[in-house]
């Protein structure tokens, strides 16, 4: 069997929030409770971030050990999922973007210690939160970049920002300031009928800069037609119309050169390197690429200032030590089992841990999995 620590990716754990685009990012706490519990009494053990680099420089492994991460820095992982932790005596590490970080104050209530109605659930870390999980042990925190946005990629417009899209990534470039709040009741979402030009993740590649009259003059137009013109059946017709109208005069974008991408990017990481070791008093060495987004060249600029950094999806195999004595990271998604009708099921633990056996090599463990995969679909089946 393999040697490799497997590593997990999780993001939030806590109660889903059935209007949020991304719900399905969420882990029921029960289930991570449970998952947790399984884990422990199947003998594992969690790894920091340092135990995990040194145990593969050595390669000297402990039995069953894994790396728990959680992207984003989400409220909720102060709110449940630290507490589930120090219950087990484990440890995880969240990746934080300083853009969304809360710019509150003080310890707010977690699930041990008030009733779940009495929380609050949705939102980011604050600083003393995250403080408080590194005094403990329980978390660590490490870089997510800054901005963990998407922003436009050439000049070709393929929708436009209307009432109940998942384009919010647009609001968060407009208010910046207010990224940390977009969960909450008072989330920012408008300049409807601005052009959506095609887009990619923050870091993998230049940004188009398009001409700003284009947008507003879709703006302007969309808000001149009422209240309901977006419950209209022709409104991108409309909107598609006057976006041909406008661009006929209007100046051409710009494409960021590659050196200003590079440049870009190598400021995203160090300066969220700095502000993370600033505010928590400690080295920040690892690094996770938000949305598993970047170049070949931004890779190498990472590898350059971290000790670890993640490998996207698409590069899952290619883990291990690179040229500039970074460890690449290869992770697994928290296991949950998707539906035609787009729900989600997170299985929990012991499903978890045969697919961990597995990972490593088990073919057992990959029969048992299989089997429990298949009573699982079988008994959604029949339930509906």
């Amino acid at each position: 069997m393999s040697r490799e620590v497997p590593c997990i990716m999780y993001h939030t754990v806590g109660i889903p929030k059935p209007d949020w685009v991304w719900s399905f990012l969420t882990m029921p706490f029960e289930t991570f409770d449970h998952e947790m519990r399984v884990l422990k009494k199947c003998g594992y053990r969690t790894l920091s971030s340092a135990e995990f680099l040194e145990c593969h420089r050595t390669g000297e492994f402990p039995d069953k050990a894994v790396y728990l991460t959680f992207d984003d820095g989400y409220l909720d992982n102060w709110v449940f999922a630290a507490p589930i932790l120090e219950k087990y005596g484990f440890c995880g590490t969240i990746f934080v973007n300083p853009d969304f970080v809360d710019p509150s104050t003080g310890l707010r209530p977690r699930y041990d210690e008030r009733p779940v109605d009495e929380l609050e659930l949705y939102g980011f870390l604050n600083w003393d939160e995250m403080r408080e999980m590194e005094r403990r042990g329980c978390m660590e925190i490490q870089s997510h970049a800054m901005t963990h946005t998407w922003y436009f990629s050439s000049p070709e417009i393929v929708d436009f920002h209307h009432p109940g899209d998942d384009y919010v990534w647009m609001d968060w470039n407009d208010r910046p300031e207010r990224k940390y709040g977009y969960l909450g009741a008072d989330a920012y979402r408008g300049n409807w009928g601005a052009p959506v030009y095609a887009h990619r993740k923050s870091l993998s590649g230049p940004v188009y800069t398009p001409d700003p009259s284009v947008r507003e003059g879709l703006i302007a137009f969309a808000a001149e037609q009422g209240e309901g013109f977006f419950d209209r059946a022709d409104w991108r017709e409309a909107l598609g119309g006057k976006a041909d109208e406008l661009q006929a005069t209007a100046g051409e974008g710009r494409l960021e050169t590659d050196a200003e991408y590079l440049e870009r990017v190598r400021w995203e990481l160090t300066e969220s390197k700095r502000v993370l070791e600033r505010e928590l008093g400690k080295s920040v060495d690892v690094f996770c690429w938000p949305g598993g987004g970047y170049s070949d060249e931004a890779e190498a600029i990472a590898a350059s200032l971290y000790k670890g950094v993640t490998v996207g999806s698409a590069k899952r195999d290619q883990g291990g030590w690179d040229e500039h004595g970074s460890f690449k990271i290869a992770r697994i998604g928290a296991q949950s089992l998707f539906f035609e009708d787009g729900s989600i099921i997170y299985p929990g633990g012991w499903y978890t841990c045969l697919f961990l056996r597995e990972y490593q090599g088990d073919g057992v463990a990959r029969f048992f999995r299989q089997m429990y995969k298949a009573a699982l679909l079988l008994k959604r089946k029949m339930a509906r």
